[in-house]
Formats: structure tokens, C-alpha cells, sequence
């Protein structure tokens, strides 16, 4: 009898324990949901800034640039979370046109460039289009370009068009 009572005491404590660690974990998780720290985006400090077209209270990074890791490396870019135009759930729109939309996902840390069909503007001059804005936007050449996570649709999920040299 003494030895069920001593195992059942022990149980609850491991049980108490394994419990409270999962809780400690959760609570500190939940601080970390800010797009900066979901993207993997590295920057000196975040701060909660009221801007045009951003979801109310996004923590943006701070500062002119940041860094975006990438399975290459590191990549410096402009700040884009100064320049957001709108969002929706967690893709903040960059640009957006009558022939394209630039977009970043906070919680997959991809930009999409998505064409849209057009009559009047030849699919390879809007495809440029879309890229050179890219481009832009991040402040950097078709080389970082081709190691930050990036796809253009249609075609569906394709890697960017100006990589080709670059992989």
C-alpha cells in the first residue's frame, strides 16, 4: 500500500511538471506571433506603428533595412513594412497594379508576385514589369532576389522568371 501511494505521488508530480513546462512554453509563445518574428526577419528592435493599409497593431521592424534568413543565407532588404499599401490575414500587399500584385506572407516569410490576365499588355512585359518592382521594393539585385523565398502565379508557383541565369 505504501509503495502504490509513493508511485501515485510521484506520477502527479512528473505529470505536474511536464504540465507546467508546456504551460510556461505556450504563455511565452504567444508574445511571438508579430509578423517580424514569424517571417524570421531579423531587426534591433519592433515597434508598433499606425500605417496605411497595415492590420492594426502590427509590430514592423524598425529602421531603413532589414534582414530576411533564407536557406542561402542572409539577405538585406529595404524595410517594405514602411510601404504597405493593404493586408488581408497574413499577407501584407506591397504593390498592386492593374496587371500584378506583390505580396508578402508573415507566416511563411514568402513574397508572391502574382500576374494578373491582361489583353492590352503582352504577358512577358508585365512579368518584367512585376519583377523589376520586386526588385525594388527590397532594394536589391536578381542575385539576393533568387535566394529570398519568392513565387510568381501563374504560372502556378513558379520560381521567379529572372532567376534562370542565377540557379
Amino acid at each position: 500500500m505504501f509503495k502504490k501511494t509513493i508511485i501515485i505521488i510521484f506520477a502527479a508530480i512528473v505529470l505536474g511538471g511536464i504540465i507546467a513546462f508546456f504551460a510556461v512554453r505556450l504563455r511565452a509563445g504567444s508574445g511571438s506571433g508579430s509578423p517580424a518574428a514569424v517571417a524570421g526577419n531579423t531587426t534591433s528592435s519592433g515597434v508598433s506603428v499606425p500605417m496605411p493599409g497595415a492590420p492594426a497593431g502590427l509590430t514592423a521592424p524598425s529602421g531603413n533595412t532589414l534582414q530576411i534568413g533564407t536557406p542561402h543565407g542572409v539577405v538585406t532588404v529595404k524595410n517594405f513594412y514602411q510601404n504597405i499599401v493593404s493586408s488581408e490575414d497574413e499577407f501584407l500587399v506591397l504593390q498592386e497594379t492593374p496587371d500584378y500584385e506583390i505580396t508578402y506572407d508573415t507566416t511563411r516569410s514568402a513574397f508572391y508576385i502574382q500576374f494578373f490576365p491582361s489583353t492590352s499588355t503582352p504577358s512577358s512585359a508585365v512579368r518584367t514589369a512585376g519583377e523589376n518592382a520586386f526588385l525594388q521594393i527590397l532594394g536589391i539585385g536578381p542575385s539576393d532576389a533568387c535566394t529570398v523565398n519568392v513565387l510568381e502565379a501563374p504560372p502556378a508557383n513558379s520560381p521567379l522568371g529572372l532567376c534562370g541565369a542565377f540557379q
